[in-house]
Parts: structure tokens; C-alpha cells; sequence
């Protein structure tokens, strides 16, 4: 569990200093735009799939800084 918030609280810092919008990770990440919001939010945490997919972006992001 930790590491699920620990990958989302990266995901939201790139959000946070506007270096990509909800949409573009919604759209990186095949989900809809509602459903960053409601990961950042708390209201429910991404499957497994969503999880790896997250990490992966993560790191492409930060290959790219």
C-alpha cells in the first residue's frame, strides 16, 4: 500500500508543477480523466494494471527531466 501512494504522490507532483495535465495522464495511462482525479483524491486506489502503468510513466517522466 505504501508503495501505491508513494508512485501516486510522484504522479501528482508532475501534475502539481504543471508538467503534465490530468488529461495527458489520463490519456498515457488509458483511463479517464475522472479517475486521476479520484485517485488523487483518495476516493478509491488504481488496480494493479493501472499501478504498473503508473510506475512506468514515472519513470519515463523522469528519464525525460
Amino acid at each position: 500500500m505504501n508503495k501505491e501512494v508513494n508512485e501516486l504522490k510522484k504522479l501528482h507532483e508532475f501534475y502539481k508543477t504543471g508538467r503534465f495535465s490530468k488529461l495527458g495522464m489520463a490519456t498515457a495511462l488509458k483511463v479517464d480523466r475522472r479517475t486521476i482525479q479520484r485517485w488523487f483524491q483518495g476516493k478509491h486506489p488504481p488496480i494493479k494494471e493501472h499501478r504498473l502503468k503508473i510506475k512506468n510513466l514515472i519513470t519515463e517522466l523522469n528519464q525525460k527531466s
